[in-house]
């Protein structure tokens, strides 16, 4: 006797199979972010700025408060604008860098992350700052780029590879020389259940 899968609402529909013998479906798939904002209302960005200085600048600090989710970070944006008062770019004296691991030891402004989900009333238990804050620690840099000119946007795009546990740190800086500009970091991120 033949096997049937039959549709489960007492309606007799039974499965339909290709001539290649697979099960035809439908499936509609969404991104994890569109997943993570439309289903859960937990996808967040947060936007920071600093002024250049001939440092390291932190222009945007991401800290995961939240014990029973991570932060997953699908996208984070560097831009630098009027950068004035050092070495002409491209330089290899002037270059955008994402770290992990430091945290912040003082100074810096309090950020607030918006929602991408305009009908949820969720906010992430995360601690962001910007302006430049001192930092404490070693980072650990994941990415880096040679900034080519004014106003270069660097993107980089991690699909959710970027996983931050509770108290674990994520930061996007500015290492140049020039001493006057403005400095703008953006990060997407979700706050996600453990083992989701």
């Amino acid at each position: 006797m033949p096997l049937s899968i039959s549709d489960g609402a007492g309606k007799g529909n039974l499965a339909a199979v290709n001539d290649e013998n697979q099960l035809q479906v439908i499936a509609e798939t969404l991104s994890l972010p569109n997943f993570q904002s439309a289903t859960h209302g937990q996808a967040f960005t947060a936007i920071g700025e600093a002024t250049c200085a001939a440092a390291t600048v932190v222009a945007l600090h991401l800290k995961n408060t939240d014990v029973a989710r991570n932060l997953v970070v699908y996208d984070v944006h560097l831009q630098v604008v009027d950068a004035a008062g050092g070495t002409a770019f491209p330089s290899a004296a002037n270059y955008y860098e994402v770290a992990l691991n430091r945290t912040v030891a003082s100074g810096g402004s309090a950020v607030t992350a918006a929602n991408m989900n305009t009908t949820s009333g969720n906010t992430p238990s995360v601690t962001l700052t910007d302006s430049a804050p001192t930092m404490a620690g070693t980072a650990a840099v994941i990415d880096k780029d040679i900034i080519k000119d004014d106003g270069f946007l660097r993107i980089h795009t991690y699909d959710g590879a970027v996983i931050l546990g509770n108290n674990e740190t994520l930061e996007l800086s500015m290492v140049g020389d020039h001493t006057s500009g403005t400095i703008v970091a953006t990060a997407h991120f979700a706050m996600v259940h453990h083992g989701a």
